[in-house]
């Protein structure tokens, strides 16, 4: 551990833990083993990280969020309070999930993605650069969708459901399963 990081003494932390210069690590945070905790991240209250998962430089992790099982947060990545990150998934560099939002099992975020409130991403999706996803809106399992797409409030879409790249789904569209939105030469270059 690093001499300028603070760890609260009702914080647990298990074993083989690097904890990075200027870390703060709140009150009854759970830090699992082997995790690594760049220069200046912040774990906050009852947030857990656990076994072998790495979070950025100047990431956040919210006050009861939970960071997956071996999970990658890239640098400055917000993750608001209660949210959630899946086992093995992603989250590029300035990615943002707000509170109470879920990302599935090794579903990958690539960076500036934004994840509104409440909104559910599920297991081995993949979303490219600069996406907004709307509060509320469920993805099924495998979905791609394309860099720079906005998927509005409460919009709902089905497993392996493919989004173009630059594509619009309106607030409550309902994409069905394996449905197409936008350009297929788009969505290659997810």
């Amino acid at each position: 551990m690093h001499a300028t990081a603070q760890v609260d003494p009702t914080a647990v932390v298990e074993a083989d833990v690097m904890i990075g210069p200027g870390v703060l690590i709140g009150r009854h945070a759970t830090i699992g083993e082997r995790v690594i905790l760049r220069r200046d991240a912040k774990v906050g209250e009852y947030a857990r990280v656990h076994a072998g998962a790495s979070v950025g430089q100047g990431a956040e992790i919210g006050p009861g969020a939970r960071v997956g099982i071996k999970a990658m947060v890239g640098a400055k990545v917000l993750m608001g309070v209660r949210a959630n990150l899946g086992n093995r998934a992603m989250l590029g560099d300035g990615v943002h999930v707000e509170d109470r939002a879920t990302v599935g099992d090794r579903a990958t975020l690539r960076q500036g993605v934004h994840v509104g409130p409440g909104a559910r991403i599920g297991d081995r999706c993949q979303i490219g650069k600069i996406v907004q996803v709307g509060s509320g809106a469920k993805f099924g399992i495998r979905v791609g969708v394309g860099a720079e797409s906005v998927i509005g409030p409460d919009a709902v879409i089905g497993n392996r459901a493919l989004i173009g790249r630059r594509a619009r789904v309106a607030k409550g569209a309902t994409v069905p399963s394996r449905g197409l939105v936008g350009d297929l030469d788009k969505v290659r270059n997810i």
